[in-house]
């Protein structure tokens, strides 16, 4: 299951906002080869990205306009 939050919804010019894709494996196999991505193409045009990506498990890279 892959959800992704937004902390806010409206935000002023300058203002940092704090984003997170969750993953889980709601199965009882373990998941191999999973390679979450995330669209941001929508939010990106309007936003500069920080280079502040982390993954609490495994890793993470951020190649536009996608996190993977």
């Amino acid at each position: 299951m892959v959800r992704d939050v937004a902390v806010v919804r409206d935000v002023e010019g300058g203002r940092v906002v704090t984003y997170a894709l969750r993953v889980t494996n709601t199965s009882t196999n373990p998941a191999t080869g999973v390679r979450p991505e995330d669209d941001l193409s929508d939010v990106v045009d309007n936003a500069t990205y920080n280079n502040d990506a982390q993954a609490s498990t495994g890793g993470m890279s951020y190649e536009a306009p996608e996190i993977v």
